[in-house]
């Protein structure tokens, strides 16, 4: 089509305005804890939907920043002043919309942070993963759609047993293999090439999906962490937190997308003109559409390099997704029993060592 991945992200800009109406105009009175009337904190609801859409339109258009220089500028602004002047109403306000407390809470930071990681690489396999299969290797729309429902089973399968197994094996360690065992699927995925092993490709997505372990674990710890009254926002919260990280999984794979096709296809776009290369680095389906009008030897050259573009991105979008992945495992490692007796063992041999013992 000619419509492109920034497009796309930004006509979901309506749906924002139909919830903040919602918000304004549908949501009823809160009771507070004695059963008096407490409004709705509106403010602080719009502050947050303005930071979230202001920070995403920074990362779209982080990759052509000098045709957009001043929308970077500007929405990155919006997105630090919002971010403060919601931090700043919060502290202040007599029924704020997040109390600030949580953020002392490990048992609310942890869940949250591991949280808002799996859905931004989920947000970025959802972006990525049927160009890979389709433009790049060439399957059928059906045959790449059986590939991501495998996976889509697997995080179903997954997070529906995660309950049962978190009693038999412990809550982290469950979290932990979830971590590791999607890594490995990431990996056969991500370095798989224009040319994969079906088997190993398969086995790949097949793997990816045990991260549905995760999302199902960490909403528990998330929700036990509020009070009684507070938990159905925390629900509400912690959807919020999913949402944005897809939308940012999705801003962030095209991001290195376009950065990838920009930096290594110059030497193969260098005789055309500005349009055209223009249209070209947006996307591997406008490189395609831009080889259709080239004479075949062209034609045939642009492709292939659109193609080696988009897997070296591909690539770079899986490392940084399997870099995250062990950051959150670290987290859940030290988060553990296991774990915080070995960081105190550690810390008191540092002691020991210390000269201002």
């Amino acid at each position: 089509t000619t419509v492109s991945w920034r497009a796309a992200l930004l006509s979901v800009a309506p749906l924002l305005l139909v919830s903040i109406l919602i918000v304004c105009y549908e949501i009823p009175k809160r009771a507070g804890p004695k059963g008096e009337p407490r409004s709705f904190d509106q403010i602080g609801a719009t502050l947050t939907a303005l930071f979230g859409t202001s920070s995403l339109l920074f990362l779209v258009n982080l990759s052509n920043q000098s045709n957009n220089r001043f929308i970077s500028v500007f929405s990155i602004a919006i997105s630090v002043l919002s971010l403060i002047t919601l931090l700043i109403h919060e502290s202040r306000c007599s029924n704020p919309l997040f109390q600030l407390k949580q953020l002392r809470k490990r048992s609310f930071l942890v869940p949250t942070g591991i949280n808002w990681i799996v859905q931004l690489v989920y947000g970025g396999m959802i972006f990525l993963n049927m160009q890979y299969l389709q433009l790049v290797v060439g399957l059928s729309a059906f045959k790449a759609a059986l590939l991501v429902v495998a996976a889509t089973l697997v995080w179903i399968l997954c997070s529906s047993l995660s309950g049962v197994l978190s009693k038999t094996i412990g809550s982290y360690r469950l979290a932990m293999l979830g971590l590791i065992t999607a890594s490995i699927g990431y990996g056969l995925i991500g370095f798989a090439g224009v040319s994969p092993n079906p088997f190993v490709l398969t086995v790949g997505f097949i793997l990816s999906g045990s991260a549905g372990i995760e999302p199902a674990i960490m909403v528990h710890g998330v929700l036990a962490s509020y009070d009684e009254d507070q938990r159905s926002f925390g629900a509400s919260l912690n959807a919020m937190v999913m949402r944005y990280g897809l939308s940012t999984g999705i801003a962030l794979s095209g991001l290195v997308l376009s950065t990838n096709l920009s930096s290594m296809m110059n030497e193969t776009l260098s005789r055309m003109g500005e349009s055209m290369k223009l249209n070209a680095t947006g996307s591997i389906g406008g490189a395609f559409r831009v080889a259709e009008s080239l004479p075949e030897n062209e034609r045939n050259t642009l492709i292939s390099s659109a193609k080696l573009a988009f897997v070296d991105g591909y690539r770079d979008f899986y490392v940084l997704a399997i870099a995250l992945y062990m950051v959150a495992f670290f987290i859940l490692l030290l988060q553990s029993r296991g774990g915080r007796r070995w960081t105190s063992y550690i810390g008191s041999q540092f002691s020991k060592l210390s000269p201002f013992r």
